[in-house]
């Protein structure tokens, strides 16, 4: 989960308190709370241009763009924009009936990237590889309606975004009945 720091609370699975569960045999992502029946719904373009700082959850960290082989990790933000994204609208997807964003750092100029390793990195290409041919650096944001929190859900592995422990950002799964934040 993240929080932006602008009056928008940004999460991103990173790490959810409450029980949200995944239904995996539904493409566009039908999450729901199953204590007070919250849907999320997908984001459409009201996040588009938006330049925010993105803090973690779970651990009140920053989304930091390290210099460290181009690494994306949840720690304090070194300044600067380490820890400022601008989300940019690429598209539109018919299938999860949302936005699709790229999220590019302000201090590198880079653009969030879901790598092999379910890891997060931040990298470089032409913005029409990042919009249109690279899934990789594609996301659709969710916002729970219930508590006003934001989630990130990677299109080229299907996966959410999440602060993992020892200050990782990675992406993963959720089964049937598995709670988001606790590295399903």
């Amino acid at each position: 989960m993240l929080k932006l720091i602008t009056s928008l609370t940004f999460l991103t699975y990173l790490s959810l308190a409450k029980n949200i569960k995944f239904n995996s045999n539904d493409p566009r992502g039908q999450i729901q709370d199953p204590n007070n029946e919250c849907l999320l719904q997908p984001v459409n373009s009201e996040l588009s241009n938006l330049t925010t700082e993105i803090y973690t959850y779970k651990y009140n960290d920053g989304l930091h763009a390290s210099n460290v082989l181009s690494a994306v990790r949840h720690e304090g933000c070194s300044g600067n924009g380490a820890c400022t994204w601008q989300f940019i609208q690429c598209d539109y997807s018919q299938a999860y009936k949302a936005a699709i964003y790229t999220l590019k750092n302000i201090k590198y100029g880079t653009h969030l990237y879901a790598n092999i390793a379910a890891a997060m990195s931040h990298l470089s290409d032409t913005l029409d590889n990042i919009c249109y041919v690279y899934k990789y650096y594609q996301f659709v944001v969710y916002k729970d309606p219930c508590d006003g929190q934001y989630y990130l859900y990677n299109l080229a592995y299907n996966q959410w975004v999440y602060a993992s422990t020892l200050n990782l950002v990675t992406h993963s799964s959720c089964g049937d009945g598995q709670a988001y934040g606790h590295g399903c």
